[in-house]
């Protein structure tokens, strides 16, 4: 299973998470790419919450929707929480902090790491699967 799960720093991670709570899911993918791609200039800008409205009104969310959504205490309280229990019954302490969790065993990696690297692990982690190691059997 995977999961993204915020855990912000800033209060202008916090405006970026709440809006991409509200970004419909068909452009979900593609306004987190434009997040990352883009994190210098929103983060260190002194209109972020302009520049974030900007990035939403082109995937799917209206300027006054996204500035909405920045606020909405709903939203926040439910980023906020998922934050707070990532902290304590996860151990995260930074990003980004990957956790895999095989039913057995639940592993945190943490740093950013390149594709070569993932793909080795998870096939890996892949062949681990009982149904994998089933299917390796009848073959």
């Amino acid at each position: 299973k995977v999961a993204l799960v915020y855990i912000m720093s800033d209060k202008k991670s916090l405006a970026a998470a709440a809006v991409a709570e509200c970004i419909p899911e068909e452009h979900y993918h593609e306004f987190v790419d434009v997040l990352f791609e883009n994190q210098t200039r929103w983060g260190f800008s002194d209109k972020t919450e302009e520049i974030l409205a900007e990035y939403a009104s082109l995937n799917g969310i209206s300027k006054q929707v996204a500035r909405e959504c920045m606020v909405n205490n709903s939203i926040i309280s439910e980023i906020m929480g998922n934050r707070q229990q990532g902290i304590t019954e996860l151990g995260i302490t930074g990003t980004p902090t990957f956790v895999v969790d095989d039913g057995k065993v639940q592993e945190k990696i943490s740093g950013a790491k390149d594709f070569s690297e993932w793909k080795k692990y998870l096939d890996v982690k892949l062949a681990e699967l009982p149904e994998t190691k089933e299917k390796s059997a009848e073959e």
